[in-house]
Formats: C-alpha cells, sequence, structure tokens
C-alpha cells in the first residue's frame, strides 16, 4: 500500500515538473526573440548592413540543455509542442532579420528603373550599359544568399541538436567521428 502512494505521489510530482518545466521553456523561448526583436541593435541600421549573429540566442538557450534532456526522458510527448513554439519564436526573429536585412540590401542596391534598357538588354542590344546595373543586383542576391543560407544551416542544425533529436554531429573534413550518438560529450552544456 505504501508503495502504491509513494508512486503516485512521484508521478504527480513528475506531472507537475513537466508541466511547469516546459511552460518556462516555452515563455523563456518567446521572451528571448522578443527581447531580439525590440533591440534595434540586432538589425541592420540606415547605411549599415549588418551581419546576422544568432550565437547569443544558441547561447542563452543551451544553458536550459540539461533541463531539456531531463524533460525527453520523464516525457517525451512534450518535447514536440516545446519543439513548435521554440520554432514559432524563432521564425518571428528570422522573419524580422530578413524584412529588414533585406531594405537595407535594397536600399544600397543601384538599378536601372529605365523600362528601356530593360528591352534593349533582352534583345541584346546595350547589353554593356546594363551589366554593371546587374552587377550590383546579382552582387545583391548573392550577399542574401551568402548571409542567410549559412544562418538558416546553422539554426537548422542547432535545433536538431538542441531539442534533442539525436542526429550526429558534423565532422570537419580531416576530423575524426566522435563514438557518441549526438556528437555532445558529457561534459557539455549543449
Amino acid at each position: 500500500m505504501k508503495v502504491k502512494e509513494k508512486r503516485a505521489e512521484l508521478e504527480k510530482l513528475k506531472t507537475t515538473f513537466v508541466r511547469r518545466a516546459f511552460k518556462f521553456l516555452k515563455n523563456y523561448f518567446a521572451s528571448l526573440v522578443d527581447f531580439m526583436i525590440s533591440d534595434k541593435s540586432y538589425f541592420s541600421q540606415r547605411g549599415q548592413l549588418k551581419r546576422l549573429d544568432h550565437t547569443d540566442l544558441q547561447y542563452k538557450c543551451r544553458t536550459y540543455a540539461r533541463l531539456l534532456q531531463h524533460l525527453k526522458s520523464l516525457d517525451k510527448n512534450c518535447l514536440g509542442t516545446l519543439r513548435k513554439a521554440y520554432c514559432t519564436s524563432l521564425n518571428l526573429l528570422l522573419r524580422r532579420e530578413a524584412r529588414e536585412f533585406a531594405n537595407e540590401l535594397r536600399a544600397s542596391t543601384k538599378a536601372s528603373r529605365n523600362p528601356t534598357l530593360w528591352l534593349e538588354a533582352s534583345t541584346g542590344a546595350s547589353q554593356s550599359a546594363n551589366n554593371a546595373d546587374n552587377f550590383t543586383v546579382s552582387e545583391a542576391y548573392t550577399k542574401m544568399l551568402t548571409i542567410f543560407i549559412p544562418l538558416l544551416v546553422d539554426e537548422s542544425s542547432f535545433f536538431a541538436h538542441f531539442l534533442c533529436f539525436e542526429v550526429p554531429a558534423l565532422v570537419p573534413p580531416g576530423g575524426a567521428a566522435s563514438g557518441n550518438k549526438t556528437g555532445l560529450n558529457d561534459d557539455d552544456t549543449y
């Protein structure tokens, strides 16, 4: 009888802990992103194209990596909703960063506004006159892609490791593969 009572008490404690930890992390992710969105220094300003960096956000999330591991072992079902909450918050930040970056990039890009030059360029005439304009537009697209694709790849990798998908770590060229399934050391806070 005593064993059943203790088990019921432990189950109740587990459920309460999981619920509170889940609520805390969900609110924590949202507050981190809200802080970054409200702080203008994270975004490109007039005349200043800022390189995007989520190192601080990832560091602050890693603080609770052990808590996530405990949640995973106690109740795997809560991770799906927690992943969705993290993605929803991060999506807001990425959209804002992309919009601000694109606006600043657009303002600094020079493109011909003369439709006659567009028509001439499509027929092959005056191609050299239009090449300078295309180069700046092409350069802007290249800059956008070289900034955002690595950022999204980095975010995807962080997300997979942080939110317990147990994916193997990427091995740098010439590096030795880790025997650890998650690619993480036991001493890591990640």
